[in-house]
């Protein structure tokens, strides 16, 4: 009749916010009682937690109510994976992840094949493993970054040594505070000790040059000490736009105290002799 609503998406509506209660339910029936003691915070944080993936499970389970074929399938099956790494990234321990399964399989696994059930189970574990590996790279990524900073070695010139894996993302996050030591120092010159355990790739290469650019800016030259095999990739790359040895890198360093003082002082010498045998050159 003329007027009327559309019953069809009524009863699609109803029929999903039912199967997110029955996920809800399944939930909680999966997951262990609380351990004696848990109280406040950890309490608070695992009700939000729940919560957070009772209300994203909506999306994951009208994939499947509407999925006909393989390859809708396939499609809800990935969304259950996206599924898992949000609980990653909700902070969920592997007991959790479990209980998100179970919960999944207890409202969607009666439809599905068997072979598609333990394909569910495997993608959402990959998926959530996969989150898990990503945070911890990123963690460390930072935490490595935080500690490898550029710092003042003499008047008018700063150093910056880099040594293990060649990440380039940690090398561009490594370089973001040597623009204002620059400034504030007055620097003429960067030293750049690099040492790392791998190959080089043409990121980080790329990163590596970046810091002609933030040096020029200033009027500063860029000296880089470089061992293995990232010496002549990255001697190609810079050309003469920056200074790169190799064989000889105490005087390296002491070359680039001259282009910040017209005489460096045997004092200055020191501390870079220092610096070289810390870095183990």
């Amino acid at each position: 009749m003329e007027g009327e609503l559309p019953t069809s998406s009524v009863s699609t509506d109803r029929a999903l916010a039912a199967s997110v209660e029955a996920f809800s339910r399944a939930l909680d029936a999966a997951l262990p009682p609380p351990r004696d003691g848990a109280r406040g915070e950890e309490a608070c944080g695992d009700d939000v937690v729940r919560s957070e993936l009772a209300a994203e499970c909506a999306t994951v389970l009208d994939a499947f109510s509407r999925a006909v074929d393989p390859i809708s399938v396939r499609e809800a099956m990935a969304l259950a994976g996206l599924l898992a790494r949000r609980t990653a990234e909700l902070g969920a321990s592997g007991i959790l992840l479990s209980a998100v399964v179970e919960a999944l399989l207890a409202v969607v696994g009666p439809e599905l094949a068997e072979n598609e059930g333990r394909a569910l189970r495997g993608v959402m574990i990959e998926g959530y493993a996969a989150a898990r590996l990503e945070h911890d790279r990123d963690r460390d990524r930072a935490l490595r970054a935080r500690v490898t900073r550029p710092f003042v070695i003499a008047p008018r010139c700063v150093a910056l040594a880099l040594q293990g894996l060649a990440e380039p993302d940690w090398i561009a996050a490594a370089v973001e505070g040597i623009g204002p030591l620059l400034l504030h120092s007055d620097a003429r010159a960067v030293i750049v000790w690099v040492s790392f355990a791998d190959d080089a790739s043409d990121a980080a290469i790329a990163e590596l040059s970046s810091l002609i650019d933030i040096a020029g800016v200033v009027g500063a030259r860029v000296v880089f000490g470089a061992t293995g095999a990232v010496a002549p990739v990255l001697r190609a790359h810079v050309g003469d736009r920056a200074l790169v040895v190799t064989d000889d890198a105490a005087t390296a360093f002491a070359d680039a105290l001259a282009l910040a003082s017209t005489s460096p002082t045997e004092a200055m010498r020191a501390r870079v002799a220092g610096l070289l045998k810390r870095l183990g050159v």
